[in-house]
């Protein structure tokens, strides 16, 4: 794949800057990547006529940052740990997890036909991501240039 010579003039200025500078601007790119995300999922919730898919489901989706591995930044789109739905029982009276209903709804099971609220967010809206995160990515290491003095 060649880079046109705006990206290559990008590249090279990235890959000049420091370690934490460079991490720090692929994070927020990466982040903004996953907003995009995060609202298709949420959009796609909303539209759902499913009684899981209620209004806490929607607003327990969250973009998170998980620990670096080996140098390298990531960032999903989850539902918030913890989050249950107070008024939704299960068999033994304890509130309904959010995160185990968003699996269900995701993944299916056995008796229930997957509807994929979540990965269709992600897998639809491919190029929207890319394009948030390369924008972010510009943006970010603009700020970065400038605020080192730079160009």
């Amino acid at each position: 794949m060649e880079l046109n010579v705006d990206a290559q003039a990008l590249l090279k200025t990235f890959m000049s800057m420091p370690d934490k500078v460079k991490l720090k601007v692929a994070r927020q790119a990466l982040r903004q990547g996953a907003v995009v995300v995060k609202k298709y999922a949420q959009a796609n919730v909303r539209a759902s006529e499913s009684s899981e898919a209620s209004g806490v489901l929607e607003k327990s989706i969250q973009v998170a940052k998980f620990k670096e591995q080996n140098g390298r930044v990531r960032y999903a789109v989850r539902i918030k740990p913890k989050s249950v739905n107070e008024r939704k029982r299960d068999g033994q009276g304890k509130p309904v997890r959010v995160g185990l209903y968003a699996a269900v709804l995701n993944w299916g099971k056995a008796n229930q036909k997957p509807w994929h609220w979540l990965t269709n967010a992600a897998k639809e809206h491919v190029p929207e991501v890319v394009a948030a995160a390369r924008q972010g990515f510009q943006k970010n290491l603009d700020a970065a240039v400038k605020e080192a003095g730079g160009k």
